[in-house]
């Protein structure tokens, strides 16, 4: 079992270098397989996973490769990992026919980050009876894009709810260590009453929230940005 992470520091830039266009960049063009890629055996049962980050993924006995902790979604044929550059936006499911020389891309949520990964099948392998037996397979974090919210200051009281948007898709994470949630609750990309959405957070104000005149504050942050969010409570005269 395998993990990756992607977290550092800030981009200055103030035009953003975004990915962006078809999943695929030029897919019979060969394309160097990018830094920290991963090159995996997978056999197709129940009893076998592998971990990218937090999504684990699978290969069934029908040779589909399921992603049991997010969703996955094939790109096609392609001549290489390197080539599956941006994020797609639809026709994403819990499993994909696994064929050699096909892209795919894996996207997971969970309550504190939003994570996505490429995968690219070299081939499959064969049992001593000639059957199919599993897959050989690389893996890599998708190349982040800038963290760019809706908004960067949310005002709020004692009941109040709602949702952030991304201007990106991208991986990304909240930094607990500077942030300060008192009382806020914080899903990114969760599946709440607003619906299900990866370039989402969504916050709540619980009970016991009293304004003490300071700010609270979301941070966020991936390879290539940091963002703060701040919270503040709506005069009374407002609310």
């Amino acid at each position: 079992m395998f993990a990756l992470s992607s977290c550092g520091g800030g981009d200055d830039s103030d035009e953003p270098d975004v990915p962006g266009g078809t999943p695929v960049e030029n897919p019979t063009q060969p394309v160097a397989d990018p830094d920290d890629t991963v090159l995996v055996n997978l056999l197709n049962n129940d009893d076998q996973f592998i971990y990218m980050g937090e999504a684990e993924l699978r290969m069934n006995s029908s040779n589909n490769l399921v992603a049991r902790r997010g969703e996955i979604i094939s790109v096609g044929e392609v001549a290489g990992l390197g080539n599956i550059q941006a994020y797609p936006t639809s026709g994403f499911s819990t499993q994909a026919a696994c064929l050699p020389g096909n892209g795919y891309v894996i996207r997971h949520r969970n309550y504190d980050q939003v994570s996505w990964y490429r995968i690219y099948v070299t081939e499959f392998m064969e049992s001593m009876a000639g059957g199919i037996m599993g897959c050989t397979l690389k893996y890599v974090s998708m190349p982040d894009n800038p963290i760019v919210p809706n908004t960067y200051l949310v005002n709020i009281t004692k009941n109040s709810f709602g949702e952030i948007h991304l201007q990106y898709p991208t991986s990304f994470a909240i930094d607990h260590a500077k942030s300060n949630l008192d009382y806020i609750e914080i899903w990114c990309g969760q599946t709440t009453s607003w619906g299900l959405d990866y370039q989402s957070i969504y916050y709540s104000v619980i009970g016991g929230y009293e304004d003490n005149g300071e700010d609270r504050k979301l941070v966020l942050k991936n390879s290539v940005s940091e963002v703060e969010i701040i919270f503040r409570s709506e005069p009374e005269e407002n609310q």
